[in-house]
């Protein structure tokens, strides 16, 4: 039988150990996302997206290698982020243009990996719909990003596109685009932009730097715009990704 006075000491000794106990147990970390991104890659798929970049005398396109680099972007992306891949075809901001659908990371890091990895297989996994397009429409693919990006709210949006930049058959003018707008503070780089001649360039920034500055994408400026030549692509590609996490 235990006395009175032992019992005080037990009683006493378990809630010291108690205390303890306390004490050292591990914290419960909840995990708080700041500024989760909404990233939104276009992928050119038409025939003229590609070396020699001429509709059906391409000698080889960038398709495949766009994919690989929007796997990078993928796995770059931190719990809580959200994705879509759109394609850039002869007729933008059809249902079916949308490659991989909007879905947000898990904000637990093992199932965002685990979404990750997945997602990746499913860009790698991806074909072109047709050997030959008539036209290229990449400011139908900009304003259904830009659909998205107004859509959802609370997400830092970022645009990534991989295309030559050559709308066929006519460049895109300032009437076309007047509606195009995305939320301020929307990044946007440009990927693969075709480089074939001062001339082709000077025409290629002339025409899209007006538009997205108007439609508040902040693409850079006229002295350092955020478009990069198929060489130098990768290597800045690699330099933006990095940053996010700085």
């Amino acid at each position: 039988m235990v006395n009175n006075k032992t019992g005080l000491l037990l009683t006493a000794f378990f809630i010291i150990v108690s205390g303890f106990s306390s004490l050292f147990a591990w914290p419960k970390i909840k995990q708080v996302i700041k500024d989760p991104r909404l990233v939104i890659i276009l992928v050119d798929e038409t025939d003229s997206f590609g070396q020699y970049s001429k509709r059906g005398k391409a000698k080889v396109l960038y398709w495949d290698e766009a994919l690989a680099l929007s796997k990078k972007v993928v796995n770059a992306l931190d719990p809580g982020d959200e994705f879509l891949l759109i394609s850039i075809n002869e007729k933008g901001f059809e249902e079916e243009d949308i490659l991989i659908p909007l879905q947000q990371l898990d904000l637990s890091f093992l199932k965002a990996k685990i979404q990750k990895r997945k997602l990746c297989h499913q860009i790698l996994s991806l074909k072109r719909k047709k050997a030959t397009y008539r036209s290229t429409d990449i400011l139908g693919a900009l304003y259904q990003a830009a659909h998205f990006a107004k859509m959802e709210k609370g997400f830092k949006p970022i645009l990534i596109c991989f295309s030559d930049m050559v709308q066929e058959p006519r460049m895109p003018t300032m009437a076309q685009s007047k509606d195009l707008a995305f939320p301020s503070g929307t990044k946007g780089y440009f990927f693969f932009v075709d480089t074939s001649g001062k001339k082709q360039w000077d025409l290629i920034i002339k025409s899209w730097l007006p538009i997205l500055n108007h439609a508040q994408l902040d693409a850079g400026d006229q002295n350092k715009p955020n478009f990069f030549q198929y060489g130098e692509s990768k290597l800045w590609l690699n330099r933006i990704i990095s940053s996010w996490n700085k």
